[in-house]
């Protein structure tokens, strides 16, 4: 048996768009990332789901606690969201809503661990059908 006790947070984004008198990511263009995305956003998800989908690597499980927001990233309001023009780089975001900001994001994390147990059964399974049909 293998014991691990790995573990790495993991980030995504939470992304909107300020339309008419509110904040949403129902409110997001057809140009813009998606409602969750990496920092620069070049890949997003439209749902936390699919962005644990794609994160998860073989061997790591995602740790029960769901995901948390980041309260400390630079720049941020007391909910954690950082305002900007666009989704640019965020080079001018503001942790204060100004007549200028039309976008939002905030950091969330969630934790995984490495199951070096789970990863050795499955080289074991692999080695055992290879080597001895």
């Amino acid at each position: 048996m293998i014991a691990s006790n790995l573990t790495r947070e993991i980030e995504v984004f939470e992304n909107q768009r300020f339309v008419l008198t509110q904040f949403s990511c129902k409110s997001l263009l057809p140009t813009d990332r998606r409602a969750y995305s990496t920092e620069c956003g070049k890949i997003s998800w439209n749902t936390t789901e699919e962005a644990e989908k794609a994160l998860i690597s073989s061997g790591w499980e995602w740790v029960p606690i769901s995901w948390s927001t980041d309260y400390e990233y630079p720049n941020t309001d007391a909910e954690g969201w950082s305002y900007d023009l666009d989704f640019g780089n965020f080079q001018n975001a503001s942790g204060v809503k100004k007549m200028i900001h039309f976008v939002r994001r905030r950091r969330m994390t969630r934790m995984q661990t490495f199951d070096g147990n789970h990863l050795f059964f499955k080289i074991s399974l692999f080695l055992k059908s290879t080597f001895f049909f």
